[in-house]
């Protein structure tokens, strides 16, 4: 049966991936490459440096996130630069492989595995953190969509609304306790999670909206729905990162030049994909590294002890 559903997702992203070339085909009719690095050399350094911040800190909130739920799963046991650093990897080469649930539980269950965390508590401390970054997303999408309805009025009953959900799921916790593992966590720090979700996507989006070309007639926040709905179709179809589906997506709702639009996107990819998953695959390859010559050391006894075992035969 596990084997069946690999098969299976894997045909999906297949064919996903599949689907969105044909629909980039249809979006972007005799586009040449000639045409598309020239819109990629309009694109401003200025631009690129703005993007590159804005994806550092959309990297930062998951990092966050995985020391939060690290506390609750294994208090005192993982230290706050191992949690941080882990969260940061994860993330980052789990965005660009996609599969999200099996790459990310892979990837923690072995760089924690000096701090001897099972499956379950790898689990729980994934569905902890993945819950944070939903929340985060369905926050950010309700508090845009009743600012483009209603300005700012509807922000503030969005926001009030929002504090009351807060208390709301804290005092839910304080009975959920009772029959799982599930931390309770107080209205303030509630609070304070949704904001760092809505941080998140803010900094995720905002790192493709500075990117793209100035005839998008669009605001910040009437980007966010179509950023979100990409972003969720890219992860429905279990394509690496989204790859093809996102693009497909975001061309077909935002209307603009296709080569500009698309230039925009690849640098996006670069930026907020490709240099990440690079220096994460870096990072991750170092720490097991050093985690098999610790473990090495921990069967090799010293020589003075070796000394006194040969003597002793």
């Amino acid at each position: 049966m596990g084997r069946w559903r690999r098969s299976a997702r894997w045909g999906l992203a297949l064919a996903a991936i599949l689907v969105a070339l044909w629909t980039l085909r249809g979006l972007l009719p005799e586009l040449s490459t000639v045409q598309l690095a020239a819109a990629w050399h309009k694109i401003p350094l200025g631009a690129m440096g703005l993007s590159l911040t804005a994806t550092a800190t959309s990297f930062v909130c998951p990092a966050g996130y995985e020391w939060f739920a690290s506390q609750q799963v294994a208090p005192g046991r993982i230290p706050v630069s191992t949690a941080l650093r882990v969260g940061a990897i994860t993330h980052a080469i789990s965005n660009t492989l996609g599969f999200h649930a099996l790459t990310a539980s892979v990837l923690r269950y072995h760089l924690y595995r000096p701090q001897t965390l099972g499956i379950a508590d790898v689990g729980r401390l994934m569905a902890m953190v993945a819950a944070c970054l939903a929340a985060g997303v369905m926050a950010t999408m309700g508090l845009a969509l009743a600012w483009l309805k209603t300005g700012v009025p509807g922000l503030a009953i969005a926001m009030g609304l929002l504090l009351l959900l807060a208390w709301g799921l804290s005092a839910a916790t304080t009975h959920v306790r009772l029959s799982s593992a599930w931390p309770r966590i107080n209205p303030a720090r509630m609070v304070g999670l949704l904001m760092v979700g809505v941080l998140e996507t803010a900094a995720a989006l905002a790192a493709l909206y500075i990117l793209l070309p100035d005839n998008v007639a669009t605001t910040l926040v009437q980007f966010v729905p179509i950023f979100i709905a990409a972003t969720l179709l890219g992860i429905i179809s279990h394509s690496p990162g989204g790859v093809g589906v996102f693009e497909a997506a975001i061309l077909a709702m935002l209307p603009a030049h296709p080569a500009e639009l698309l230039a925009s996107l690849l640098c996006y990819r670069v930026i907020y994909n490709l240099l990440p998953f690079a220096a994460s695959s870096v990072l991750a390859l170092v720490a097991l590294h050093e985690q098999r010559k610790d473990s090495v050391r921990r069967r090799i006894p010293p020589d003075g002890a070796l000394l006194v075992e040969v003597q002793t035969r």
